[in-house]
């Protein structure tokens, strides 16, 4: 865990007199929540109409609204795709110097 996180559930677990695992898992469960409700759909597969239908936004009390437009989305997709061909091509020519 990161130390400030720890810091902070544990400031806000004396001054509610609430056990730490306690805060920790409410804090903990809104991310899960969005992590969930994110792995539910196949992005990929959607078309622009079906994507703002779903509504990939989620507003966090105190940060604000995080969401994601379709062009967002495809632009980091391309870009995970761009490091893991580099990350494999490096693999490859590693394995053709140990060979």
């Amino acid at each position: 865990m990161l130390p400030y996180l720890e810091q902070i559930i544990n400031q806000v677990s004396q001054e509610l007199n609430v056990p730490f695992d306690v805060c920790y898992k409410a804090y903990m469960s809104q991310w899960q929540f969005i992590l969930d409700k994110v792995k539910q759909y196949d992005y990929k597969a959607l078309t622009p109409e079906e994507f703002k239908k779903i509504r990939p936004n989620f507003n966090i009390p105190s940060l604000g609204k995080l969401c994601v437009t379709q062009e967002r989305f495809e632009n980091c997709i391309k870009a995970l795709e761009y490091k893991r061909n580099i990350l494999n091509k490096q693999k490859e020519a590693e394995e053709d110097v140990q060979d």
